[in-house]
């Protein structure tokens, strides 16, 4: 268990850290890239400008996580929790939110370019400017959904 930790600036790349919990820690320009971090809770955690080039992150907890300007591109976020959280100028691209819970997210000026977010859930989130060009959008809910400046193809 690592609750409250500051991970700030570290590379932790290539790491197999599954199965943990990091609530309320601090990765902040942090470089978990290629990291193995499915399962783990990393609820109110803050990614701020961190990097999770494709990080496996499966069935994890980002529930009220900060991911501003983080670089996700080609993560495997499939079925994890992102409620709540703060995804602005972040970095989605070709990564696969199959099933992922993006509910009440605030999302802002995004990429999803080239994103698979089947059968992922908006409900209520806030999004504005936010690009999904090339994305997989089949079976979306977008109840509730507040968007702005962006284009659903």
């Amino acid at each position: 268990m690592f609750d409250g930790i500051f991970f700030n600036g570290m590379d932790l790349s290539n790491m197999h850290l599954q199965k943990s919990i990091f609530r309320s820690s601090d990765f902040t320009n942090t470089v978990l890239e290629n990291s193995d971090l499915k399962y783990s809770d990393f609820s109110d955690a803050d990614f701020e400008s961190a990097s999770l080039k494709n990080a496996d992150l499966r069935f994890s907890n980002l529930f009220d996580a900060n991911l501003e300007y983080a670089d996700l591109t080609n993560a495997d976020l499939t079925k994890t929790n992102i409620e709540n959280a703060i995804c602005s100028h972040t970095k989605f691209i070709g990564v696969k939110l199959i099933g992922a819970n993006l509910k009440n997210s605030f999302i802002y000026k995004a990429d999803f370019s080239n994103a698979d977010l089947t059968g992922a859930n908006f409900e209520g989130a806030y999004l504005s400017d936010v690009k999904f060009e090339n994305a997989k959008l089949k079976s979306v809910n977008w109840k509730d959904a507040k968007i702005k400046n962006s284009k659903i193809p």
